[in-house]
């Protein structure tokens, strides 16, 4: 008797190897001409052609390489600093929670403004039910989505943390435990 299950999962594995790296976990793997791609070592940040990339930026930066964290950062903007920033977000969130998950390497998408984070939102599926998301993180695509006019420390630590959570344990954390990590994170990051 031929079991079909174990056909199924035979047939989803050849397909998987067969397809380009990211396309089996979401992720996407053509470049669009229309968006600018910048690697870093944990994150690939995908910034819309409209986002103000060194405003972006100055919002992100650390504060403790300027006066007193008051004017923003004083490191001249380049591609490969703007991803060094998120790198070293990711990892210092990594240290909130001394969870180190292996092997991640997420994709961080920077829209323009809150209208164009929600219409995504509806693209993906999801249901805004009145509530606007400044930020969001989704598993399957292994993507955090931001908008430069949302965008802060805080609010990329706490996606970073559901990231870190999403991808340190097996079994899928329950929703509260994992909103309490990420709040953990956002609240600890610039201690």
């Amino acid at each position: 008797m031929i079991n079909k299950k174990g056909i199924a999962i035979t047939f989803c594995l050849a397909a998987c190897c067969l397809l380009p790296a990211g396309v089996c976990m979401g992720q996407e793997t053509a470049h669009d001409p229309n968006l600018q791609y910048i690697d870093g070592k944990y994150v690939r940040l995908v910034i819309g052609a409209d986002v103000n990339k060194e405003k972006v930026f100055r919002r992100m930066a650390s504060s403790g390489d300027s006066l007193f964290g008051l004017f923003g950062s004083s490191k001249p903007y380049t591609d490969s600093a703007f991803a060094d920033e998120f790198d070293a977000l990711f990892l210092k969130a990594c240290r909130v929670l001394d969870m180190y998950p292996r092997n991640v390497k997420i994709d961080i998408r920077i829209l323009k403004n809150q209208k164009q984070l929600n219409d995504n939102l509806v693209r993906l599926g999801k249901k805004i039910d009145g509530q606007e998301l400044v930020s969001y993180y989704i598993h399957a695509l292994k993507t955090v989505y931001t908008s430069e006019s949302t965008i802060a420390r805080g609010i990329m630590a706490h996606e970073l943390g559901h990231v870190i959570t999403e991808h340190y344990f097996i079994t899928k954390v329950p929703y509260q435990v994992g909103e309490l990590m990420a709040q953990h994170v956002e609240s600890s990051i610039d201690d």
